[in-house]
């Protein structure tokens, strides 16, 4: 069954949209319980736009709070995840299957935006899923595109403290990278230890890639000639083998999640992270590891050996390799 086949739409034909500063389009609005479609067709082109209002709900409700608070009773931090998520599958899908082009717009487009738009890509695109592609959609899609870390990362992400600035925005984006990782453990090719180091970076670092709150400031502090990139320290190789997923298999294909409530899951590593123990969890991933790379070197030398061999003779009544001719 199609995503699209779980949404019930009804429809309002000759709806006008208009645009600041561009010409305004007319089209059909097909309104769901979590989002607005206006389509249009202008010179004989599907043109579709996605007016998501699942967008500027989650960034009200979420808006001065701290991730601690995701787990209180009646929190409502699961139910961020899926809207998240649903609107992500639903703008990848109309990129993938129908063809559309896709406008998506929150408030300031500097919060959710970003998280549906980021999702969006690692859904679609496998060179988004590696480590150095994941690098290039966090410095693309959320550090330039200016999302303001200092006003939403203010205090500690565990601080129950509420500033008016204040959203775990690029929090709640992580909580939903993992969900990805956990429903496909061989898609991604970094594991939850990156995603632990960039939530503890962008509250509090030595490096200066989430500071200030968008190009300009961080032009006018001089933050990339002042500080150090946490990129940087991360591909370094001592460290970068940290953060690689040992299990990642290049999976070129769109990857699809489940946002039925069985799927979605507490994401343990972080939220339960000072009073669970860690130390069986990073035993099992050596050994993961260690087996990982015991089966590579002895398929390497097996085939090693059976290149070093040497060639059969050929066949009796055969000349060069062919067979001889009367």
């Amino acid at each position: 069954m199609e995503f699209s086949e779980l949404i019930k739409t009804a429809t309002v034909e000759g709806v006008l949209l208009s645009r600041q500063g561009l010409p305004a389009v007319r089209g059909t609005l097909c309104i769901t319980s979590h989002h607005l479609l206006l389509s249009s067709c202008p010179r004989g082109q599907l043109e579709l736009w996605l007016l998501i209002r699942n967008v500027d709900a989650v960034e009200k409700s979420i808006g001065p709070c701290a991730a601690g608070q995701f787990l209180q009773a009646g929190s409502r931090g699961p139910s961020h995840v899926k809207a998240a998520l649903s609107t992500a599958c639903l703008a990848a899908q109309c990129l993938d299957r129908e063809g559309c082009t896709v406008l998506v717009h929150g408030a300031e487009g500097t919060d959710t935006t970003l998280l549906v738009t980021a999702l969006a890509q690692l859904i679609l695109d496998p060179a988004c899923r590696t480590l150095q592609g994941f690098q290039g959609l966090l410095e693309r899609e959320w550090i330039q595109a200016g999302h303001p870390f200092q006003l939403r990362c203010a205090r500690s992400a565990s601080s129950h403290a509420r500033g008016k600035q204040e959203a775990p925005v690029f929090l709640l984006f992580l909580d939903c990278v993992w969900q990805l990782s956990r429903q496909f453990p061989l898609s991604l090719e970094f594991g939850e230890q990156l995603l632990l180091t960039l939530s503890d970076n962008a509250y509090a670092s030595a490096y200066g890639t989430f500071l200030c709150n968008n190009e300009r400031e961080r032009s006018l502090c001089k933050v990339r000639e002042s500080t150090h990139s946490l990129w940087a320290w991360l591909d370094q190789p001592e460290e970068k083998h940290k953060y690689l997923n040992p299990l990642y298999s290049h999976n070129p294909l769109v990857i699809w999640p489940s946002v039925e409530p069985q799927s979605i899951q507490l994401w343990q590593g972080f939220f339960l992270r000072w009073i669970r123990p860690s130390q069986h969890l990073e035993e099992a991933w050596g050994q993961i590891r260690s087996l990982v790379q015991g089966n590579s070197s002895s398929l390497q030398e097996s085939t090693g050996e059976r290149l070093s061999q040497p060639l059969p003779e050929p066949p009796a009544g055969t000349e060069n390799g062919k067979f001889g001719t009367r």
